[in-house]
């Protein structure tokens, strides 16, 4: 049940946050956290795990998260923590089905005819749990895929921005040396100053 002291809250701190996804059934640490929200500073507003702002206190720099985004974000994870539980029963599946028959029984199979063994029931049952099982596993190995090319279509933006932030910082690196420069040109005796530097010379 969640805590009833968050419902008022609409920024949570990062701690606040690690208790609110506990309440809703998600265990992550503060760690975890930081890194939803300093990803999501990166990125391009509503592009990122959650929405956040930095704060600076008395005390030093924090973390705010927004919490109707963090509902989002808990309900992404818990769905993502569903299917992969889901699946933990494939190895299992894949197991072959056993027929219950003894050594003797399997030594009588070596010797019936081919076009006697037919198809029974028993392999019926095993053929149509190993093509589900394998649907399951491709299904489920497709989505890791997609999840995979998300994360990596994510850091192809994080790279972006950070170049581009690069490249406004020289830009303005740029343009105060050059006002830096004229400002020392216009400075009231500093012609005079050359000239006695000629002289001294």
């Amino acid at each position: 049940m969640v805590d009833v002291t968050f419902e008022a809250l609409t920024w949570l701190t990062v701690q606040d946050a690690v208790s609110y996804c506990q309440s809703k059934g998600l265990s992550r640490t503060p760690k975890t956290i930081r890194k939803w929200a300093m990803r999501s500073h990166l990125l391009e507003p509503g592009a990122g795990d959650v929405v956040c702002q930095a704060q600076d206190t008395e005390n030093g720099f924090r973390w705010l998260i927004e919490r109707a985004s963090l509902d989002v974000k808990i309900a992404q994870e818990l769905e993502f923590e569903a299917r992969r539980n889901s699946t933990s029963f494939l190895p299992n599946m894949l197991e072959p089905v056993q027929t219950g028959a003894d050594e003797g029984g399997a030594e009588k199979l070596k010797n019936l005819e081919p076009e006697t063994l037919g198809t029974g029931a028993n392999q019926s049952a095993e053929v149509h749990t190993s093509v589900v099982a394998d649907a399951r596993y491709i299904g489920f190995l497709e989505k890791q895929l997609d999840l995979a090319h998300g994360q990596i279509a994510v850091k192809d933006k994080q790279i972006d921005a950070l170049l581009e932030r690069d490249r406004e910082t020289n830009i303005l690196i740029q343009g105060l040396q050059g006002g830096l420069t004229r400002l020392l040109q216009t400075l009231p005796g500093r012609k005079e100053r050359e000239d006695d530097f000629l002289d001294a010379a």
